[in-house]
């Protein structure tokens, strides 16, 4: 089986919004259908326009359509033969679910992209929240500083138990204290 990145916040994403306002939940139900069809093979899909019809549920114009709405987005990239629709996206990431890997705490972040999705994945962080400027300075400065995803859930275990919240700037306050606290300990070992 084949998969695709399903970003956090795809729908609030340049172009996906566009689908949202001029067809609402069925033109983003649609776009992800295709989207799947697109991730089963690495190379352009091509199919008759009563088969895209049927796997949007749509007749063929209405199929063609959204296609066609999808391309002036920038999202797909739709050839037309006059009877067969060879669509396929440039930007599409597979994966392979069976080699995808949650984070571990030995998981060390090089990006502040990478931060950003854990703060939205394991803390529930909006998408504007956790892409702030501010936030995203914080992040770039956990990569520089080699910080791992276990510092890390370990400061946001000290922020529960304190009660102070798990606002990026206090969990970096928690953290930096816990890198002091082993840096102590280990000075006091030798």
């Amino acid at each position: 089986m084949s998969a695709f990145i399903h970003p956090a916040g795809l729908a609030q994403s340049e172009g996906v919004t566009a689908i949202g306002e001029q067809y609402g939940l069925i033109g983003y139900a649609r776009y992800l259908l295709v989207l799947e069809t697109l991730a089963a093979d690495p190379a352009p899909v091509s199919m008759s326009y009563e088969a895209w019809g049927d796997l949007m549920q749509a007749d063929d114009d209405s199929a063609h359509e959204f296609l066609a709405f999808y391309q002036e987005q920038g999202l797909l990239v739709v050839e037309d033969d006059g009877s067969t629709l060879t669509v396929h996206s440039p930007d599409l990431q597979r994966v392979d679910p069976s080699s995808a890997q949650a984070p571990t705490d030995d998981t060390l972040y090089t990006h502040a992209d990478q931060w950003a999705s854990w703060f939205i994945n394991d803390l529930a962080y909006p998408l504007k929240t956790a892409n702030s400027p501010e936030n995203r300075r914080y992040f770039a400065r956990w990569c520089a500083s080699r910080v791992t995803v276990g510092d890390m859930s370990a400061a946001v275990e000290v922020a529960i138990e304190q009660g102070s919240g798990v606002t990026v700037a206090a969990l970096h306050q928690h953290l930096q204290a816990l890198r002091a606290k082993r840096l102590q300990e280990a000075a006091e070992c030798y």
